[in-house]
């Protein structure tokens, strides 16, 4: 997840100041690569004229496409991932893995043939891979929450450390955090717990959900947000 996370990130400008070894790290395990003779034959192919249109074979009219952008921009990196990629994929559910690939596909179009057409499809692309990176989270947190939940339940002590954990990963470490994790902890563990210390988790609890207009990470919150509030 986070591997593909900075391919999202990237730019138009950064993915056209991508190294040749860059371009090899996006290619996956059932990867179809070119070889330098393959290449090397495409480039030397005499492509008739009006081939796009006059030819009733598939496969003959893919090959002289191929042929002739290799003859129009060299052997690049960007025109071999293309060429590669549509070798590759032919069609079927867009994974992780595969989102990636498509939005690499359309960087490299991007830099053949610049133009606001193939910097929508690049945009397109990565909207969708960002939409499959989040959901891919949540499905991830979803589990995360369930298993600490069952912890909780069989070993409170261990829930509060991974508790701690899951939580100051998702929000930081910071001063509202902590005050948010501690009260957990002594709420969980019935521990007393001071006025001063319910006013304080009122207001880290009030900070980082209320003012952000976001939900909490665990519904634990919501009970002690209550609890404090009734104390």
């Amino acid at each position: 997840m986070k591997e593909a996370e900075q391919w999202l990130h990237l730019t138009l400008k950064d993915w056209t100041n991508l190294k040749d070894e860059d371009w090899e790290k996006l290619k996956g395990e059932d990867w179809v690569r070119l070889t330098d003779a393959e290449v090397k034959a495409l480039m030397n192919l005499k492509v008739p004229p009006g081939w796009a249109f006059e030819e009733a074979d598939e496969a003959l009219r893919k090959k002289h496409r191929e042929a002739q952008l290799f003859q129009q921009f060299g052997d690049i990196p960007q025109l071999r991932y293309m060429v590669e990629f549509d070798r590759t994929w032919g069609g079927g559910i867009v994974t992780l893995e595969r989102a990636k690939q498509l939005v690499a596909d359309m960087a490299a179009m991007y830099f053949l043939f610049p133009g606001p057409g193939n910097q929508q499809s690049f945009e397109k692309m990565r909207n969708m891979l960002q939409s499959i990176i989040e959901q891919g989270k949540r499905s991830l947190e979803k589990e995360e929450l369930r298993l600490l939940e069952q912890l909780r339940i069989e070993d409170p002590e261990a829930w509060v450390k991974s508790m701690r954990a899951f939580f100051i990963e998702k929000h930081g470490n910071t001063p509202g955090t902590n005050t948010i994790i501690e009260f957990l902890r002594k709420l969980e563990l019935d521990l007393p717990r001071a006025d001063n210390e319910c006013r304080s988790y009122l207001t880290a609890y009030n900070a980082l959900y209320t003012a952000f207009k976001i939900r909490s990470t665990y519904e634990y919150e919501y009970y002690a947000m209550l609890e404090a509030s009734d104390q």
